[in-house]
């Protein structure tokens, strides 16, 4: 369920704190985490 709030916990990095927003391209690449850059990181990836 989103958003999930708290801490994540990644393979490589361990425990960090849940991003406000994440951009995920079709082709599963991260295009953005958070919220700054997010509407450039959309404009770039959508066209």
């Amino acid at each position: 369920m989103w958003p999930r709030r708290g801490v994540w916990e990644l393979p490589v990095l361990g425990a960090v704190p849940a991003p406000t927003a994440v951009l995920v391209c079709p082709d599963g690449h991260v295009a953005c985490v958070g919220e700054a850059g997010l509407a450039a990181a959309i404009a770039r990836w959508s066209g």
